[in-house]
């Protein structure tokens, strides 16, 4: 665990310097710790003033304080996962739609216990301008916490591309 989330159940890294448009976002997480992954939730930012100022947050990435968190059912987002775990793990709502949701309840994560490393889609009826991407930990099991992600997007026109590989740390 990185020392500054110490005690800390809920946090997120971010990453920004993207500029991209995209109808879906893949994310391919791996954990070097074992056979487990589970993550809090996927934050989408954009600078651009939003439409509906009530579905936006403030949450500010790397001290960029033009950056607005995008809330992904605006969008109809929908959110696929190569691994689950079943019945929604010891809460029986620990799901991938949970990616997408913000809020910090103990069931507000996707976990899933078959594999150390796993996919993760979310795909949008239009695309969307995304300029940051966060990743926030349940951090309840530091152990099943992701140690990369490596990201790509489908563009409008039909073209996959990576964006990023990052180390997570969490």
């Amino acid at each position: 665990m990185h020392p500054q989330f110490h005690g800390q159940r809920w946090h997120t890294v971010a990453y920004s310097g993207f500029n991209v448009k995209g109808t879906a976002f893949k994310f391919k997480f791996k954990n070097d710790n074992g056979g487990q992954l589970q993550l809090g939730e996927i934050i989408f930012y954009q600078t651009q003033a939003p439409q509906k100022p009530a579905s936006y947050g403030t949450n500010l990435v790397d001290n960029h304080s033009d950056l607005v968190r995008i809330n992904l059912h605006d969008h109809s987002a929908r959110v696929l996962a190569t691994h689950i775990v079943p019945h929604g793990g010891g809460t029986g709502k620990e799901v991938p739609a949970n990616l997408i949701d913000a809020g910090e309840e103990a069931w507000n994560k996707w976990y899933q216990a078959s594999s150390n490393q796993s996919r993760v889609t979310i795909t949008m009826k239009k695309p969307i301008k995304v300029e940051a991407i966060g990743f926030k930990s349940a951090n309840d099991c530091p152990h099943r916490d992701p140690d990369t992600v490596e990201i790509k997007y489908l563009a409008p026109n039909y073209s996959n591309a990576v964006l990023a590989n990052h180390q997570l740390n969490f």
